[in-house]
């Protein structure tokens, strides 16, 4: 609390409870996760604190009661003078501590003049928000949100991804080492995260690397440093293996000028030479414990800190090991750093109900399935009941919208393996809430409507109203959400009414009146079903099979009208028939008079002509970026209009820079691969239809590899570790697992590295484990992937291609000679096409993300056919080196091969038919420069043209063909008939014929290609989040073509 007049502090005092504040009268009340308290306004003292569910976003009070509302949808209410929590006596510790349980061990003694800092998290050496500096006359400053724990016989710092122990906000106001250090920590981390530091002063955005950490990434432990004799960056020098969370480690790093070594537990572990010289620091940085943390990044520690010391030295490894082995009997969970176990496949999560989960995976042998569920600061496990390999465990639970850690347990007692922590974010539990079940007649007739319909899930709308109760039958039974429409204005405001007040009206029904029925106010072309209430009870047909028609989503929309037998008022067939009109001839017809079912009149709507399926990562397994999308001739924004706007927003994916594999749309669903996670959406109205949560789903740096899922109509195919999934495109359901058929005569072991679609094979390659890209964060030459130069450049190689029968599950052929650069891999029809390299020394390398220049050498050109697997012709290659990246597409009977080096692009055609080398272009990146994807622009065809940004090509003889294409993105493109999609600063439409562009307003795409046209529709699910260059809507929007939206 401060004075307004004066701005001076009056008082502070910790509070966890930091979502929402208000003061009434002298009292202040204050709503945090679950809890909700009131402090004295005078001094800030504690008065009382109550338990509530979420939380708290909203605060009031009247008439002497507190009213607290939560993030659960609960309003809860509390006597604000009557403590429902006594408050602490006032000799207890200070907030954010808690008195020890059994007598604390001394803090051991250490004198060493190069000693900067030696912090203990352990009274008598922490006073308030104060640590001591045991090594001199100052103190590092808690900050955020903390607590003392005890934990045996010491105390620690515990932090929860809300504080830390700031030394100095400038470095160099602290001492920091200069020619030569060591840093060590007594520490525990409870969840792995992408960065995390235990003391360090550092500053990495990017290009520009200046200090040292010690500290973990991902589940290694690290130590950076960058030396003024160095590369120019910092060297992040990691454990060979994962740590455990929640168990004690001592890490340490020392640097001495020419050597960094990593500790763990009182043993080196890594060593590297990279760096040499002083340290070398920005202008300034924080120097701080608990996070990592520069001008443009801060990610806190979640976990414990008992000890932090820095020295001036590097001490030597016996000094580490002594010091290690004062406390290591203290810490007795401490544990060497060992691989996590994985299981044979999974964990896959999927969300059933608000609360509760079902998670799977699938074991060698059979044993009892365990889960230990982290949340918040509470641990529980919940086991199987016998010993199995197909595991299958429901957690319930689970709270609203909160991040649980979920550890899988392979075995019993002291024998048991732990898998990595797995992360569960409730925030992704799209699963509706349980509905109460409606009366028997009712609810049979909705069952009857879902099972010759075959929708359970999207939306649904009723036409026609008798009292709503139909609507409410068919949400009890499905996971649809209905829109109730009717033009009676009393019928409608009785119906909700009645559903207000049952509970029953909102987010999963909703009545609406309509001022006729025979053209309703709808957009159109957007319910998954449709069906009658009033048909039922009246025998009227509530409005014309054409406007239903209208109403229903294309490529999959169901209409189901008619009456169950025993109909008061029957409909005869020769009415429905003649209602149907043209309808009749693709409409299922049931006939009341000889099933006992009743009459009922069923047919889907077909896709919208000349729409395309996006099956995979450039559209089809053709790699040419077009899926035949006709998009109704659209060439520019404003021929497309807003069917809907909604979900996913920038939380389900990683980040916008990664370069991740596109979305999908196949049979009018989009789906799309975020964090560890699909989501399906229905593409014409943007319904969640279901999703999974994946913690081994991840793959980027599509300019270098190639994607990792497809999708036909029924199934999509994802590549994950070294199997793939067939998963049901309409549920979720993981149908089958394949594994990854190992090549003869390489050593392994493998992963499934390319996959497509065709016919009724799968075509896929076996590449060498943790290959593919997994990084999403960091520079150019980290997560960003923008580099011109570094490993992230190097092009990942297959060493096996095969076929599988994709309902047998049997292996056709296999083929293994060179290795296969997977951006070359391309199929059309019955053929398969790609680059191999056969020089010996990249075949017998072990690494298979190849940076060598003898790929470059040996190169041959193959076709091969897809059904026998038998090469059809084969061709050496003498081309460029395509050291940024080296891509290649083909049109029939063109292959167009695009590599990018030096500068400038080099692009070439061959012949199809028999490897022919045709025309050959060459010309410089935009404007001369190669940062944001200047450099990496790939061939993209639609009919005879060529597009490699910024030129259009003939496709015949490479001669310029069009206007040139705008840059201001840094991502690829995808095309229609008529269009390409792209940033150009926002989503851009660019017309093909004349070149001019057009765009949206605050609509960003990702780095890579995130916005795709497909299924009649131009699909831009949210892929900017996590860009600071701009004020973005950060949600995913599906446009229409202008001339198919329903005028009101």
């Amino acid at each position: 609390a401060s004075d307004l007049p004066t701005r001076k502090s009056l008082w502070t005092a910790p509070c966890d409870l930091n979502l929402a504040l208000i003061a009434a009268g002298d009292v202040l009340f204050a709503g945090g996760t679950d809890r909700v308290g009131a402090f004295s306004a005078a001094d800030g003292k504690p008065l009382w604190s109550a338990a509530v569910d979420g939380r708290v976003f909203g605060l009031a009070v009247a008439d002497g009661t507190l009213l607290v509302s939560t993030d659960t949808g609960v309003v809860a209410a509390f006597g604000t003078g009557r403590s429902t929590r006594p408050a602490k006596p006032a000799t207890t510790p200070p907030a954010g501590q808690t008195p020890p349980a059994v007598p604390l061990a001394k803090i051991p003694t250490v004198r060493d003049p190069a000693m900067v800092g030696r912090w203990v998290f352990q009274r008598p050496h922490i006073n308030g928000r104060r640590v001591n500096n045991l090594a001199a006359r100052s103190t590092a400053t808690l900050k955020g949100r903390f607590r003392i724990v005890q934990d045996g016989v010491h105390e620690a710092l515990e932090l929860d991804g809300g504080g830390r122990a700031m030394i100095a906000e400038d470095h160099k106001t602290a001492g920091v080492p200069a020619q030569a250090m060591t840093a060590t920590a007594w520490v525990r981390v409870d969840q792995a995260q992408a960065w995390g530091g235990f003391v360090g002063a550092i500053q990495d955005n990017g290009t520009y690397e200046r200090g040292w950490i010690l500290g973990f990434n991902d589940r290694r432990f690290s130590l950076a440093v960058a030396g003024t004799g160095g590369p120019d960056r910092l060297t992040y020098l990691k454990a060979p293996a994962d740590y455990q969370p929640r168990l004690w480690y001592h890490v340490a790093g020392t640097y001495d000028g020419t050597t960094m070594t990593l500790f763990i537990n009182g043993k080196p572990v890594a060593r590297s030479t990279e760096q040499s010289g002083p340290i070398k620091y920005p202008p300034q940085a924080f120097f701080e414990i608990g996070a990592y943390h520069d001008k443009d990044e801060n990610f806190p520690l979640k976990g414990r800190l008992h000890e932090v010391r820095v020295y001036r030295r590097a001490l030597s490894p016996a000094e580490i090991a002594a010091e290690h082995q004062v406390l290591a009997d203290r810490f007795p969970s401490a544990a060497p750093a060992t691989e996590a176990w994985k299981p044979l496949a999974g964990p896959w999560f999927e969300f059933t109900r608000p609360g509760e989960a079902i998670a799977r995976w699938t074991t060698r042998k059979a044993v009892v399935s365990r889960i230990e569920i982290l949340s918040g600061r509470t641990t529980r496990t919940v086991t199987g009941k016998r010993p199995v390999t197909t595991h299958e465990l429901k957690l319930t639970g689970l709270a609203h919208r909160r991040i649980h850690s979920v550890t899988l347990i392979d075995g019993p007692g002291k024998t048991a393996r732990r898998s990595a922590d797995h992360e569960l974010d409730s925030y992704f539990n799209y699963a509706p809430a349980p509905w109460p079940v409606s009366d028997a007649v009712t609810g049979k007739t909705a069952r009857t409507i879902l099972t010759r319909s075959g929708i359970d899930r999207g939306l649904c709308l009723v036409v026609g109203l008798t009292d709503g109760r139909l609507a409410e039958a068919l949400v009890a039974a499905s996971r649809l959400r209905v829109i109730g429409v009717d033009s009676d204005r009393e019928k409608v405001e009785s119906i909700r009414k009645r559903l207000v007040k049952n509970g029953h009206y909102g987010r999963r029904l909703t009545i609406r009146h309509v001022d006729s029925l025979d053209r309703l106010g709808l957009p159109g072309q957007w319910a998954n079903l449709i069906v009658s209430e009033s048909l039922i009870t009246t025998g009227r047909l509530p409005t014309s099979a054409k406007e239903i028609t209208t109403q229903l989503r294309p490529d999959g929309g169901v209409a189901c009208l008619g009456q169950p037998a025993g109909a008061q008022s029957t409909l005869t067939r020769k009415q429905l028939v003649e209602w149907l009109g043209e309808q009749a001839a693709s409409a299922q017809l049931e006939d009341g008079d000889t099933k006992p079912s009743g009459r009922w009149a069923t047919w889907t709507r077909g896709p919208l002509a000349g729409s395309g399926d996006w099956s995979h990562l450039y559209g089809r397994a053709d790699n040419t970026a077009f899926a035949g999308e006709q998009l109704a001739g659209v060439s520019k924004s404003s021929d497309l209009a807003v069917q809907w706007v909604g979900r996913p927003g920038p939380r389900y994916q990683p980040d916008r820079n990664g370069r991740k594999p596109s979305p999908l749309s196949t049979a009018g669903r989009l789906f799309l691969q975020g964090l560890h996670r699909l989501v399906a959406v229905d593409a014409f109205n943007g319904s969640i239809l279901w999703s999974l949560e994946i913690p081994d789903l991840e793959r980027f740096n599509m300019p270098r590899d190639c994607g990792n899922w497809c999708a036909d109509r029924d199934f999509v195919y994802a590549a994950i570790r070294d199997r793939l999934w067939q998963i049901d495109a309409g549920t979720g359901r993981v149908v089958k697992q394949w594994a990854v058929p190992e090549p003869e005569g390489r050593t392994g072991p493998w992963d499934w590295g390319y996959i497509a679609r065709t016919e009724n094979r799968i075509i896929g390659t076996a590449v060498r484990r943790a290959t593919s890209w997994t990084n999403f964060w960091g520079g150019a030459g980290a997560g960003w992937y923008d580099a011109r130069s570094g490993e992230v450049t190097h092009k990942v190689c297959s060493d096996g291609l095969f076929s599988i029968d994709r309902k047998t599950g049997k292996v056709t052929w296999h083929y293994s000679n060179g290795v296969v650069l997977n951006t070359t891999l391309s199929i059309t029809g019955d053929r398969i096409y790609f680059v191999e390299c056969r020089h010996e020394t990249v075949i017998g390398a072990p690494e298979r993300r190849v940076g060598r220049p003898e790929l470059w050498k040996k190169m041959f050109l193959v076709a091969m056919d897809a059904n026998s697997g038998s090469m059809l012709w084969e061709r050496p290659l003498e081309l460029p080196p395509g050291k940024v990246v080296f891509s290649m597409a083909n049109a029939g009977e063109k292959l167009i091969i695009a590599g990018s080096a030096d500068g400038k692009y080099n692009v070439h055609s061959f012949q199809a038919a028999n490897g022919e080398p045709g025309w050959t272009r060459s010309f410089g990146w935009p404007g001369g420069k190669g940062d944001h994807g200047k450099a990496m622009s790939r061939p993209a065809i639609v009919g005879d043209k060529v597009y490699l940004r910024p030129h259009v090509l003939s496709l015949k003889d490479g001669t310029n063909a069009g206007p040139q294409m705008p840059g201001g993105g840094c991502g690829t493109y995808a095309c229609s008939a008529g269009a390409l999609f792209f940033r150009a600063g926002t989503v851009t439409v660019w017309d093909q014929q004349d070149g001019k562009s057009s765009t949206w307003n605050r609509l960003r795409p990702d780095c890579w290609l995130s916005t795709i046209p497909a299924s009649g529709m131009l699909l831009s699910p949210e892929g900017g989040g996590g860009c600071s260059c701009g004020t973005w809507m950060e949600t995913s929007v599906g446009f229409i073509p202008r001339q198919l939206k329903r005028i009101r």
